[in-house]
Protein backbone atom coordinates (compact mmCIF):
# COMPACT_ATOMS: atom_id res chain seq x y z
CA UNK A 1 0.00 0.00 0.00
CA UNK A 2 0.94 3.31 -0.89
CA UNK A 3 2.05 5.53 2.05
CA UNK A 4 3.38 8.69 0.39
CA UNK A 5 3.83 10.32 -3.07
CA UNK A 6 6.25 13.26 -3.19
CA UNK A 7 6.78 14.93 -7.06
CA UNK A 8 9.53 17.66 -7.49
CA UNK A 9 9.63 19.64 -10.44
CA UNK A 10 6.99 17.81 -12.32
CA UNK A 11 3.78 19.14 -14.27
CA UNK A 12 2.66 22.19 -11.83
CA UNK A 13 4.58 21.03 -8.74
CA UNK A 14 7.93 22.69 -7.92
CA UNK A 15 7.96 20.06 -4.61
CA UNK A 16 4.98 18.43 -3.05
CA UNK A 17 4.07 15.64 -0.86
CA UNK A 18 1.23 14.01 -0.52
CA UNK A 19 0.74 11.60 2.82
CA UNK A 20 -1.86 8.50 2.05
CA UNK A 21 -4.26 6.31 3.93
CA UNK A 22 -6.60 4.05 3.34
CA UNK A 23 -9.37 5.80 1.44
CA UNK A 24 -8.01 8.84 -0.36
CA UNK A 25 -10.13 11.74 -2.44
CA UNK A 26 -8.00 13.92 -3.87
CA UNK A 27 -10.29 17.75 -4.06
CA UNK A 28 -9.52 20.69 -5.47
CA UNK A 29 -10.47 22.51 -8.76
CA UNK A 30 -10.10 21.64 -12.95
CA UNK A 31 -6.44 22.27 -13.01
CA UNK A 32 -5.06 22.33 -9.40
CA UNK A 33 -3.11 19.07 -10.11
CA UNK A 34 -5.01 16.14 -9.36
CA UNK A 35 -4.89 14.67 -12.88
CA UNK A 36 -1.11 15.24 -11.98
CA UNK A 37 -0.34 13.14 -9.11
CA UNK A 38 -2.81 10.69 -10.52
CA UNK A 39 -0.49 10.35 -13.73
CA UNK A 40 2.81 10.46 -11.43
CA UNK A 41 1.35 7.15 -10.19
CA UNK A 42 0.46 6.27 -13.83
CA UNK A 43 4.24 6.32 -14.58
CA UNK A 44 5.57 4.68 -11.44
CA UNK A 45 3.47 1.84 -11.84
CA UNK A 46 4.06 1.87 -16.16
CA UNK A 47 7.75 1.24 -15.33
CA UNK A 48 7.50 -1.05 -13.03
CA UNK A 49 5.15 -3.36 -15.15
CA UNK A 50 7.57 -2.74 -17.66
CA UNK A 51 10.78 -3.92 -16.21
CA UNK A 52 9.20 -6.50 -14.08
CA UNK A 53 11.28 -9.44 -15.73
CA UNK A 54 14.73 -7.17 -16.34
CA UNK A 55 17.42 -7.51 -14.01
CA UNK A 56 18.17 -3.72 -13.12
CA UNK A 57 21.93 -2.43 -13.69
CA UNK A 58 24.63 -0.18 -11.64
CA UNK A 59 23.89 3.45 -12.28
CA UNK A 60 25.19 6.23 -10.47
CA UNK A 61 23.39 9.33 -10.38
CA UNK A 62 24.06 12.87 -10.40
CA UNK A 63 24.08 13.03 -6.58
CA UNK A 64 26.99 10.32 -6.74
CA UNK A 65 24.59 7.77 -5.40
CA UNK A 66 24.85 4.04 -6.26
CA UNK A 67 21.92 2.43 -7.34
CA UNK A 68 19.90 -0.56 -9.09
CA UNK A 69 18.07 0.83 -11.58
CA UNK A 70 16.86 -0.01 -14.52
CA UNK A 71 16.62 2.64 -17.54
CA UNK A 72 13.02 2.50 -19.64
CA UNK A 73 11.89 3.25 -22.70
CA UNK A 74 9.32 6.41 -23.24
CA UNK A 75 7.20 4.41 -25.37
CA UNK A 76 6.19 1.72 -22.91
CA UNK A 77 5.07 4.52 -19.92
CA UNK A 78 1.99 5.04 -21.91
CA UNK A 79 1.62 8.83 -21.07
CA UNK A 80 2.90 12.06 -23.26
CA UNK A 81 5.81 13.15 -21.03
CA UNK A 82 6.52 16.40 -23.17
CA UNK A 83 5.13 18.73 -20.74
CA UNK A 84 6.41 17.30 -17.50
CA UNK A 85 9.21 19.20 -16.50
CA UNK A 86 8.17 21.96 -14.06
CA UNK A 87 8.19 25.70 -15.61
CA UNK A 88 10.68 23.94 -19.04
CA UNK A 89 13.43 23.81 -16.73
CA UNK A 90 17.10 21.67 -17.06
CA UNK A 91 16.43 20.04 -14.04
CA UNK A 92 14.80 16.55 -13.43
CA UNK A 93 11.42 15.69 -12.25
CA UNK A 94 11.38 13.86 -9.86
CA UNK A 95 8.51 10.89 -8.68
CA UNK A 96 9.01 9.14 -5.47
CA UNK A 97 6.55 6.58 -3.94
CA UNK A 98 7.45 5.25 -0.60
CA UNK A 99 4.87 1.81 0.47
CA UNK A 100 3.78 1.23 4.07
CA UNK A 101 7.28 -1.19 4.61
CA UNK A 102 9.36 2.24 3.92
CA UNK A 103 10.48 0.78 0.42
CA UNK A 104 11.10 3.83 -1.84
CA UNK A 105 10.59 3.40 -5.83
CA UNK A 106 11.74 6.37 -7.51
CA UNK A 107 11.61 7.83 -11.19
CA UNK A 108 13.97 10.35 -12.92
CA UNK A 109 12.16 12.08 -16.12
CA UNK A 110 15.16 14.29 -18.04
CA UNK A 111 14.68 16.57 -20.93
CA UNK A 112 18.22 14.80 -22.29
CA UNK A 113 18.49 11.34 -20.49
CA UNK A 114 16.49 8.46 -20.85
CA UNK A 115 14.00 7.75 -18.01
CA UNK A 116 15.64 6.33 -15.01
CA UNK A 117 13.91 3.73 -12.24
CA UNK A 118 15.02 2.93 -8.96
CA UNK A 119 14.16 1.66 -5.64
CA UNK A 120 16.14 1.85 -2.59
CA UNK A 121 15.53 -0.31 0.38
CA UNK A 122 17.97 -0.11 3.41
CA UNK A 123 20.85 0.45 1.48
CA UNK A 124 20.39 -3.60 0.05
CA UNK A 125 21.67 -4.84 -3.61
CA UNK A 126 19.03 -5.13 -5.36
CA UNK A 127 20.81 -6.58 -8.44
CA UNK A 128 18.04 -9.00 -9.75
CA UNK A 129 14.77 -9.26 -11.04
CA UNK A 130 13.48 -10.89 -8.01
CA UNK A 131 15.03 -8.82 -5.24
CA UNK A 132 14.20 -5.73 -7.25
CA UNK A 133 10.50 -6.56 -7.70
CA UNK A 134 10.18 -8.06 -4.03
CA UNK A 135 12.08 -4.74 -2.34
CA UNK A 136 9.11 -2.76 -3.87
CA UNK A 137 6.30 -4.84 -3.72
CA UNK A 138 3.22 -2.52 -5.14
CA UNK A 139 0.08 -3.70 -6.06
CA UNK A 140 -1.48 -0.91 -7.76
CA UNK A 141 -4.58 -1.52 -10.49
CA UNK A 142 -5.50 2.03 -12.41
CA UNK A 143 -8.18 2.64 -14.54
CA UNK A 144 -7.36 4.17 -17.85
CA UNK A 145 -9.24 7.02 -19.74
CA UNK A 146 -12.20 5.40 -21.17
CA UNK A 147 -14.09 6.14 -24.39
CA UNK A 148 -17.44 4.73 -25.94
CA UNK A 149 -17.78 0.95 -26.64
CA UNK A 150 -16.65 -0.34 -30.40
CA UNK A 151 -19.82 -1.12 -32.66
CA UNK A 152 -18.31 -4.21 -33.61
CA UNK A 153 -16.15 -5.36 -31.37
CA UNK A 154 -13.94 -8.86 -33.13
CA UNK A 155 -13.13 -11.55 -31.75
CA UNK A 156 -8.80 -11.34 -30.65
CA UNK A 157 -5.99 -13.18 -28.77
CA UNK A 158 -5.86 -13.08 -25.22
CA UNK A 159 -2.11 -11.31 -26.09
CA UNK A 160 -3.96 -8.38 -27.78
CA UNK A 161 -6.40 -8.03 -24.41
CA UNK A 162 -3.60 -8.19 -22.48
CA UNK A 163 -1.51 -5.53 -24.32
CA UNK A 164 -4.67 -3.36 -24.29
CA UNK A 165 -5.97 -3.86 -20.55
CA UNK A 166 -4.64 -0.96 -18.85
CA UNK A 167 -4.45 1.77 -21.98
CA UNK A 168 -7.29 4.07 -23.68
CA UNK A 169 -7.96 1.26 -26.17
CA UNK A 170 -8.94 -1.55 -23.63
CA UNK A 171 -12.94 -0.40 -24.79
CA UNK A 172 -12.10 -2.15 -28.22
CA UNK A 173 -12.19 -5.61 -25.86
CA UNK A 174 -14.55 -5.22 -22.94
CA UNK A 175 -17.16 -8.36 -24.88
CA UNK A 176 -13.82 -10.04 -25.16
CA UNK A 177 -13.14 -9.83 -21.94
CA UNK A 178 -16.30 -10.79 -20.34
CA UNK A 179 -16.63 -13.64 -23.25
CA UNK A 180 -13.94 -15.32 -21.53
CA UNK A 181 -14.75 -15.26 -17.89
CA UNK A 182 -16.24 -17.84 -16.00
CA UNK A 183 -20.27 -17.97 -14.86
CA UNK A 184 -19.59 -17.59 -11.83
CA UNK A 185 -17.41 -14.16 -12.48
CA UNK A 186 -19.77 -13.07 -14.57
CA UNK A 187 -22.70 -13.27 -12.36
CA UNK A 188 -20.83 -11.37 -9.71
CA UNK A 189 -19.93 -8.27 -12.38
CA UNK A 190 -23.88 -8.85 -13.62
CA UNK A 191 -24.99 -8.32 -9.80
CA UNK A 192 -22.96 -5.12 -9.83
CA UNK A 193 -24.21 -3.86 -13.08
CA UNK A 194 -27.80 -4.56 -11.70
CA UNK A 195 -27.94 -3.27 -8.35
CA UNK A 196 -26.34 0.22 -9.94
CA UNK A 197 -28.66 0.05 -12.81
CA UNK A 198 -32.15 -0.72 -11.57
CA UNK A 199 -34.26 -3.03 -13.76
CA UNK A 200 -31.20 -4.12 -15.89
CA UNK A 201 -29.87 -7.17 -16.56
CA UNK A 202 -26.59 -7.73 -18.41
CA UNK A 203 -26.05 -10.57 -20.68
CA UNK A 204 -23.11 -12.80 -20.78
CA UNK A 205 -21.15 -11.87 -24.60
CA UNK A 206 -21.51 -14.58 -27.80
CA UNK A 207 -20.39 -15.11 -30.88
CA UNK A 208 -22.62 -13.16 -33.38
CA UNK A 209 -24.91 -15.24 -35.25
CA UNK A 210 -23.90 -15.80 -38.88
CA UNK A 211 -20.62 -13.83 -38.26
CA UNK A 212 -18.21 -15.63 -35.21
CA UNK A 213 -15.35 -12.96 -36.01
CA UNK A 214 -18.01 -10.64 -33.90
CA UNK A 215 -18.72 -10.54 -30.45
CA UNK A 216 -22.19 -9.23 -28.94
CA UNK A 217 -23.45 -8.63 -25.51
CA UNK A 218 -26.64 -7.58 -24.84
CA UNK A 219 -28.49 -5.80 -22.00
CA UNK A 220 -32.21 -6.30 -21.01
CA UNK A 221 -34.31 -2.91 -19.79
CA UNK A 222 -37.91 -3.09 -19.32
CA UNK A 223 -38.29 -6.60 -21.38
CA UNK A 224 -36.23 -5.51 -24.59
CA UNK A 225 -33.22 -6.50 -25.30
CA UNK A 226 -29.96 -4.06 -26.83
CA UNK A 227 -26.50 -4.28 -27.72
CA UNK A 228 -24.36 -2.55 -25.42
CA UNK A 229 -23.24 -0.15 -28.20
CA UNK A 230 -26.55 1.10 -28.33
CA UNK A 231 -26.78 1.87 -24.80
CA UNK A 232 -25.95 5.42 -23.05
CA UNK A 233 -22.34 6.54 -22.31
CA UNK A 234 -22.71 6.59 -18.75
CA UNK A 235 -23.41 2.93 -18.24
CA UNK A 236 -20.73 2.00 -21.15
CA UNK A 237 -18.40 3.98 -19.34
CA UNK A 238 -19.85 1.86 -15.72
CA UNK A 239 -19.42 -1.42 -17.63
CA UNK A 240 -15.42 -0.49 -18.42
CA UNK A 241 -14.65 0.70 -14.80
CA UNK A 242 -16.45 -2.35 -12.96
CA UNK A 243 -14.42 -4.54 -15.67
CA UNK A 244 -11.10 -3.00 -14.53
CA UNK A 245 -12.25 -3.49 -10.95
CA UNK A 246 -12.56 -6.78 -11.30
CA UNK A 247 -8.73 -7.51 -11.94
CA UNK A 248 -7.74 -5.33 -9.23
CA UNK A 249 -7.45 -8.52 -5.83
CA UNK A 250 -8.24 -7.32 -2.19
CA UNK A 251 -5.14 -5.69 -1.29
CA UNK A 252 -4.89 -3.47 -4.41
CA UNK A 253 -4.45 -0.04 -4.57
CA UNK A 254 -6.97 1.36 -7.22
CA UNK A 255 -6.60 4.80 -8.48
CA UNK A 256 -9.24 6.17 -10.57
CA UNK A 257 -8.95 10.09 -12.07
CA UNK A 258 -12.32 12.12 -12.13
CA UNK A 259 -15.38 9.15 -12.64
CA UNK A 260 -17.58 12.27 -12.37
CA UNK A 261 -16.84 13.74 -16.09
CA UNK A 262 -18.73 10.44 -16.79
CA UNK A 263 -21.21 9.16 -13.64
CA UNK A 264 -24.53 10.55 -11.99
CA UNK A 265 -24.39 11.17 -8.47
CA UNK A 266 -26.27 8.28 -7.67
CA UNK A 267 -23.48 5.59 -9.77
CA UNK A 268 -20.51 7.87 -8.28
CA UNK A 269 -21.35 6.80 -4.57
CA UNK A 270 -21.95 3.02 -5.59
CA UNK A 271 -18.51 3.34 -6.73
CA UNK A 272 -17.34 4.58 -3.79
CA UNK A 273 -18.55 2.03 -1.77
CA UNK A 274 -17.31 -0.49 -3.65
CA UNK A 275 -13.61 0.65 -3.35
CA UNK A 276 -13.94 1.20 0.09
CA UNK A 277 -15.47 -2.39 1.01
CA UNK A 278 -13.56 -4.51 -1.24
CA UNK A 279 -10.00 -3.12 -1.91
CA UNK A 280 -7.05 -2.30 0.93
CA UNK A 281 -6.77 1.48 -0.75
CA UNK A 282 -8.25 3.96 -3.60
CA UNK A 283 -6.91 6.95 -4.81
CA UNK A 284 -9.86 8.84 -6.59
CA UNK A 285 -9.20 12.84 -7.96
CA UNK A 286 -12.40 14.79 -8.23
CA UNK A 287 -14.07 17.65 -8.21
CA UNK A 288 -17.50 16.47 -7.78
CA UNK A 289 -19.17 17.31 -4.42
CA UNK A 290 -21.57 14.81 -4.56
CA UNK A 291 -18.56 12.44 -3.63
CA UNK A 292 -16.73 14.52 -0.89
CA UNK A 293 -20.50 14.82 0.80
CA UNK A 294 -20.51 11.29 0.76
CA UNK A 295 -16.50 10.75 1.91
CA UNK A 296 -16.25 9.36 5.09
CA UNK A 297 -13.97 11.29 7.38
CA UNK A 298 -10.39 12.01 6.52
CA UNK A 299 -10.80 11.04 3.31
CA UNK A 300 -10.84 14.56 1.80
CA UNK A 301 -7.35 15.56 0.30
CA UNK A 302 -7.62 19.04 -0.62
CA UNK A 303 -5.03 19.34 -4.02
CA UNK A 304 -3.29 23.24 -3.59
CA UNK A 305 -0.22 23.51 -6.36
CA UNK A 306 1.08 26.84 -4.09
CA UNK A 307 1.62 25.19 -1.24
CA UNK A 308 4.19 22.22 -0.37
CA UNK A 309 1.94 19.34 1.12
CA UNK A 310 -1.60 18.24 0.67
CA UNK A 311 -3.80 19.05 3.62
CA UNK A 312 -6.46 16.25 4.59
CA UNK A 313 -9.65 17.40 6.03
CA UNK A 314 -10.81 17.41 9.29
CA UNK A 315 -13.12 20.03 10.82
CA UNK A 316 -16.50 21.90 9.31
CA UNK A 317 -14.53 25.21 8.65
CA UNK A 318 -11.82 22.95 6.44
CA UNK A 319 -15.05 21.55 4.39
CA UNK A 320 -16.51 25.26 4.11
CA UNK A 321 -13.08 26.46 3.11
CA UNK A 322 -12.43 23.21 0.69
CA UNK A 323 -16.24 24.00 -0.82
CA UNK A 324 -15.17 27.41 -1.88
CA UNK A 325 -11.83 26.34 -3.06
CA UNK A 326 -13.53 24.17 -5.58
CA UNK A 327 -16.24 26.98 -6.40
CA UNK A 328 -13.84 29.49 -6.94
CA UNK A 329 -14.97 32.95 -6.12
CA UNK A 330 -18.50 32.75 -6.18
CA UNK A 331 -19.22 33.59 -3.12
CA UNK A 332 -17.42 37.32 -3.57
CA UNK A 333 -19.50 37.91 -7.00
CA UNK A 334 -23.10 37.41 -5.04
CA UNK A 335 -22.20 40.04 -3.01
CA UNK A 336 -21.97 42.54 -5.96
CA UNK A 337 -25.21 41.28 -6.87
CA UNK A 338 -26.86 43.09 -4.20
CA UNK A 339 -25.16 45.98 -4.92
CA UNK A 340 -25.64 45.73 -9.10
CA UNK A 341 -29.53 44.96 -8.61
CA UNK A 342 -28.74 42.46 -11.86
CA UNK A 343 -26.72 39.05 -12.14
CA UNK A 344 -25.53 37.16 -15.31
CA UNK A 345 -25.06 33.14 -14.38
CA UNK A 346 -22.61 31.40 -16.59
CA UNK A 347 -20.84 27.88 -16.86
CA UNK A 348 -17.36 27.81 -16.15
CA UNK A 349 -15.28 30.39 -17.12
CA UNK A 350 -17.38 31.60 -19.89
CA UNK A 351 -17.70 35.14 -18.23
CA UNK A 352 -13.54 35.67 -19.69
CA UNK A 353 -14.21 34.80 -22.97
CA UNK A 354 -17.57 36.75 -23.34
CA UNK A 355 -15.76 40.26 -22.01
CA UNK A 356 -13.12 39.56 -24.75
CA UNK A 357 -15.69 39.08 -27.43
CA UNK A 358 -17.70 41.99 -26.12
CA UNK A 359 -14.45 44.11 -25.92
CA UNK A 360 -13.57 43.22 -29.49
CA UNK A 361 -16.97 43.49 -31.11
CA UNK A 362 -18.17 46.70 -29.18
CA UNK A 363 -20.45 45.81 -26.77
CA UNK A 364 -19.68 48.26 -24.13
CA UNK A 365 -22.04 47.58 -21.37
CA UNK A 366 -21.33 43.87 -21.47
CA UNK A 367 -17.30 44.61 -21.14
CA UNK A 368 -17.83 47.23 -18.36
CA UNK A 369 -18.11 44.74 -15.91
CA UNK A 370 -20.64 46.53 -13.75
CA UNK A 371 -23.27 43.25 -14.22
CA UNK A 372 -21.18 40.60 -11.82
CA UNK A 373 -21.44 36.81 -13.20
CA UNK A 374 -22.02 34.03 -11.06
CA UNK A 375 -20.89 30.89 -12.30
CA UNK A 376 -23.09 27.71 -12.27
CA UNK A 377 -22.46 24.24 -12.94
CA UNK A 378 -24.69 23.61 -16.37
CA UNK A 379 -28.21 23.01 -17.11
CA UNK A 380 -28.74 21.19 -13.53
CA UNK A 381 -27.95 25.13 -12.34
CA UNK A 382 -30.78 26.72 -13.58
CA UNK A 383 -32.60 26.27 -9.99
CA UNK A 384 -29.77 27.61 -7.55
CA UNK A 385 -30.20 31.01 -10.64
CA UNK A 386 -33.64 30.69 -9.59
CA UNK A 387 -33.48 29.93 -5.94
CA UNK A 388 -30.62 32.86 -5.53
CA UNK A 389 -33.15 35.22 -6.79
CA UNK A 390 -35.73 34.50 -4.45
CA UNK A 391 -33.33 34.43 -1.63
CA UNK A 392 -32.74 38.14 -2.40
CA UNK A 393 -36.14 38.85 -2.88
CA UNK A 394 -37.70 37.14 0.09
CA UNK A 395 -34.34 37.37 2.49
CA UNK A 396 -32.79 40.84 1.54
CA UNK A 397 -36.10 42.45 -0.11
CA UNK A 398 -33.78 42.92 -3.32
CA UNK A 399 -35.46 43.09 -6.82
CA UNK A 400 -32.61 41.59 -8.52
CA UNK A 401 -32.89 40.94 -12.60
CA UNK A 402 -31.12 37.48 -13.93
CA UNK A 403 -29.96 36.42 -17.33
CA UNK A 404 -28.66 32.62 -17.44
CA UNK A 405 -26.61 31.91 -20.60
CA UNK A 406 -25.92 28.00 -20.80
CA UNK A 407 -23.63 26.14 -23.08
CA UNK A 408 -25.43 23.49 -25.80
CA UNK A 409 -22.82 20.71 -24.46
CA UNK A 410 -24.18 17.67 -26.63
CA UNK A 411 -28.00 18.22 -26.23
CA UNK A 412 -30.71 18.17 -28.65
CA UNK A 413 -32.13 21.15 -30.61
CA UNK A 414 -35.34 20.00 -29.26
CA UNK A 415 -33.91 19.73 -25.87
CA UNK A 416 -32.48 23.32 -25.78
CA UNK A 417 -35.80 24.96 -27.39
CA UNK A 418 -38.14 23.18 -24.64
CA UNK A 419 -35.41 24.57 -21.70
CA UNK A 420 -35.70 28.04 -22.80
CA UNK A 421 -39.40 27.75 -22.89
CA UNK A 422 -39.23 26.32 -19.27
CA UNK A 423 -37.70 29.58 -18.22
CA UNK A 424 -39.91 32.14 -20.80
CA UNK A 425 -43.11 30.59 -18.74
CA UNK A 426 -41.88 31.87 -15.54
CA UNK A 427 -40.92 35.43 -16.95
CA UNK A 428 -37.06 34.54 -16.52
CA UNK A 429 -34.28 35.60 -19.16
CA UNK A 430 -31.99 32.65 -20.90
CA UNK A 431 -30.16 32.10 -23.81
CA UNK A 432 -28.52 28.71 -24.62
CA UNK A 433 -25.70 28.57 -27.14
CA UNK A 434 -26.35 26.65 -30.43
CA UNK A 435 -22.73 25.65 -30.17
CA UNK A 436 -21.38 22.74 -27.48
CA UNK A 437 -19.75 25.55 -25.49
CA UNK A 438 -18.32 29.20 -26.49
CA UNK A 439 -15.11 28.11 -27.36
CA UNK A 440 -16.29 26.81 -30.42
CA UNK A 441 -17.42 30.32 -32.16
CA UNK A 442 -13.59 30.70 -32.10
CA UNK A 443 -13.46 27.87 -34.71
CA UNK A 444 -13.70 30.34 -38.11
CA UNK A 445 -11.20 28.98 -40.38
CA UNK A 446 -10.32 32.76 -42.02
CA UNK A 447 -9.28 34.18 -38.57
CA UNK A 448 -7.37 31.12 -37.29
CA UNK A 449 -5.57 30.72 -40.45
CA UNK A 450 -4.83 35.30 -40.40
CA UNK A 451 -3.66 34.23 -36.73
CA UNK A 452 -1.41 31.82 -38.18
CA UNK A 453 0.20 33.69 -40.47
CA UNK A 454 0.63 36.40 -38.08
CA UNK A 455 2.58 33.56 -35.95
CA UNK A 456 4.24 32.78 -38.54
CA UNK A 457 5.79 35.92 -39.13
CA UNK A 458 7.51 36.07 -35.77
CA UNK A 459 9.67 32.58 -37.00
CA UNK A 460 11.11 31.45 -39.91
CA UNK A 461 9.07 28.47 -41.14
CA UNK A 462 6.22 28.24 -44.20
CA UNK A 463 2.98 29.29 -43.27
CA UNK A 464 0.28 26.48 -43.92
CA UNK A 465 -2.33 27.52 -46.82
CA UNK A 466 -6.08 27.62 -45.52
CA UNK A 467 -6.71 24.50 -47.25
CA UNK A 468 -4.19 22.85 -44.67
CA UNK A 469 -5.55 24.31 -41.54
CA UNK A 470 -8.82 22.51 -42.87
CA UNK A 471 -7.65 19.98 -43.39
CA UNK A 472 -5.78 19.39 -39.80
CA UNK A 473 -9.18 20.60 -38.28
CA UNK A 474 -11.16 17.46 -40.41
CA UNK A 475 -8.37 15.19 -38.93
CA UNK A 476 -8.75 16.41 -35.30
CA UNK A 477 -12.67 15.96 -35.49
CA UNK A 478 -12.96 12.55 -37.32
CA UNK A 479 -10.99 11.28 -34.28
CA UNK A 480 -13.72 13.02 -32.45
CA UNK A 481 -16.75 11.91 -34.20
CA UNK A 482 -17.42 8.47 -32.37
CA UNK A 483 -17.20 9.93 -28.49
CA UNK A 484 -19.49 13.23 -29.73
CA UNK A 485 -22.13 10.63 -31.56
CA UNK A 486 -22.11 8.79 -28.09
CA UNK A 487 -22.74 11.53 -25.88
CA UNK A 488 -25.10 12.89 -28.42
CA UNK A 489 -27.30 9.62 -28.40
CA UNK A 490 -27.21 9.31 -24.83
CA UNK A 491 -28.47 12.86 -24.36
CA UNK A 492 -30.92 12.62 -26.41
CA UNK A 493 -32.26 9.57 -25.12
CA UNK A 494 -31.64 10.35 -21.41
CA UNK A 495 -34.41 13.81 -22.53
CA UNK A 496 -36.42 11.80 -24.32
CA UNK A 497 -37.17 9.36 -21.92
CA UNK A 498 -37.19 11.69 -19.09
CA UNK A 499 -40.20 13.53 -21.17
CA UNK A 500 -41.73 10.50 -21.83
CA UNK A 501 -41.71 11.31 -25.24
CA UNK A 502 -41.81 7.85 -27.27
CA UNK A 503 -42.19 9.27 -30.74
CA UNK A 504 -39.75 8.42 -33.86
CA UNK A 505 -36.98 11.59 -32.79
CA UNK A 506 -36.52 9.52 -29.71
CA UNK A 507 -35.72 6.83 -32.05
CA UNK A 508 -31.35 5.70 -32.50
CA UNK A 509 -31.59 5.49 -36.20
CA UNK A 510 -33.57 8.89 -36.70
CA UNK A 511 -30.42 10.87 -33.91
CA UNK A 512 -27.98 8.89 -35.86
CA UNK A 513 -29.55 10.34 -39.25
CA UNK A 514 -29.29 13.98 -37.87
CA UNK A 515 -26.35 13.85 -36.67
CA UNK A 516 -24.45 11.95 -39.77
CA UNK A 517 -26.12 14.94 -41.57
CA UNK A 518 -24.38 17.82 -39.43
CA UNK A 519 -21.43 15.86 -39.32
CA UNK A 520 -21.06 16.11 -43.05
CA UNK A 521 -20.82 19.96 -42.83
CA UNK A 522 -17.44 21.60 -41.84
CA UNK A 523 -20.02 24.23 -40.08
CA UNK A 524 -21.84 21.19 -38.56
CA UNK A 525 -18.89 19.75 -36.98
CA UNK A 526 -17.81 23.39 -35.43
CA UNK A 527 -21.07 23.30 -34.21
CA UNK A 528 -21.12 19.75 -32.30
CA UNK A 529 -16.93 19.18 -31.56
CA UNK A 530 -15.85 20.34 -27.58
CA UNK A 531 -14.62 23.76 -28.67
CA UNK A 532 -11.50 23.62 -26.30
CA UNK A 533 -10.44 20.23 -26.93
CA UNK A 534 -10.09 21.37 -30.39
CA UNK A 535 -8.24 24.28 -30.01
CA UNK A 536 -5.94 22.45 -27.46
CA UNK A 537 -5.35 19.91 -30.24
CA UNK A 538 -5.03 22.23 -32.99
CA UNK A 539 -2.26 23.49 -30.92
CA UNK A 540 -0.79 20.67 -30.69
CA UNK A 541 -0.41 20.08 -34.11
CA UNK A 542 0.69 23.98 -34.50
CA UNK A 543 3.57 23.39 -31.60
CA UNK A 544 4.91 20.14 -34.04
CA UNK A 545 5.08 21.81 -37.05
CA UNK A 546 7.53 24.67 -35.21
CA UNK A 547 4.81 27.48 -35.62
CA UNK A 548 3.77 28.00 -32.02
CA UNK A 549 0.57 27.75 -30.01
CA UNK A 550 -2.40 30.55 -30.70
CA UNK A 551 -3.89 32.05 -27.80
CA UNK A 552 -7.85 32.29 -27.95
CA UNK A 553 -7.05 36.37 -28.04
CA UNK A 554 -4.89 35.98 -31.18
CA UNK A 555 -7.59 34.20 -32.84
CA UNK A 556 -10.65 36.84 -31.48
CA UNK A 557 -8.18 39.77 -32.56
CA UNK A 558 -8.08 38.42 -36.30
CA UNK A 559 -12.11 37.84 -36.29
CA UNK A 560 -13.70 40.53 -39.02
CA UNK A 561 -17.18 41.65 -38.09
CA UNK A 562 -18.82 39.24 -40.92
CA UNK A 563 -16.96 36.15 -38.96
CA UNK A 564 -18.89 36.72 -36.01
CA UNK A 565 -21.47 33.90 -35.56
CA UNK A 566 -25.04 35.84 -35.95
CA UNK A 567 -26.74 33.92 -33.33
CA UNK A 568 -23.62 34.59 -31.41
CA UNK A 569 -24.04 38.35 -32.09
CA UNK A 570 -27.70 38.35 -31.44
CA UNK A 571 -26.62 36.71 -27.82
CA UNK A 572 -24.02 39.20 -27.12
CA UNK A 573 -26.11 42.40 -28.24
CA UNK A 574 -29.05 40.94 -25.46
CA UNK A 575 -26.43 40.49 -22.83
CA UNK A 576 -25.63 44.32 -23.80
CA UNK A 577 -29.00 45.58 -23.42
CA UNK A 578 -29.50 43.65 -20.00
CA UNK A 579 -26.34 45.64 -18.78
CA UNK A 580 -27.38 49.08 -19.78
Amino acid sequence: MLRQIKVTNFRRFDNFTINLKEGNILAGPNNCGKSSIIDSIRILVSCLKSTKRQTPEILQLEDGRIVDAHIVPEHRIGINLANSIHNYNDEDAVIEATLQDGSKGTVLLSRIRPIRFFVEQDGKRLNSASRFNAAFPLNCSIVPTLGPLEQDEHWVEDETIQKGETTRISSRHLRNVWYRKSELQFAAFAADVAQAWKGIEIQKPERQLGHPKFLEMYFSENRLDREVHWAGFGFQIWLQILTHLSRANTNNTVVIDEPDVYLHPDIQKRLLKILRERYAQFIVATHSVEIINDASTLEIVSIHPDLKNAKRIRSDEEYSRLYQYIGSSQNAELARVAKARKVIFVEGKDRKILAAFARRFGFHNLHSGAVPFVELGGFGGWQKAKHAIWAFKEILDLDVSMFCLFDKDFRSDVEVSAFETKFRTEGLNCIVLRRKEIENYLLDIGAIERAIRKRVAEKDVKSPDMQTVVGWLDEITTTMKDRVFAQVLEKTELFYKREQNRDGNGNKNDISAKFQKKWELFEGRVELSPGKELLSRLNERLQDEGIGHLTLSMILQEMKDDDLDPFFRDTLSSLDRFCE
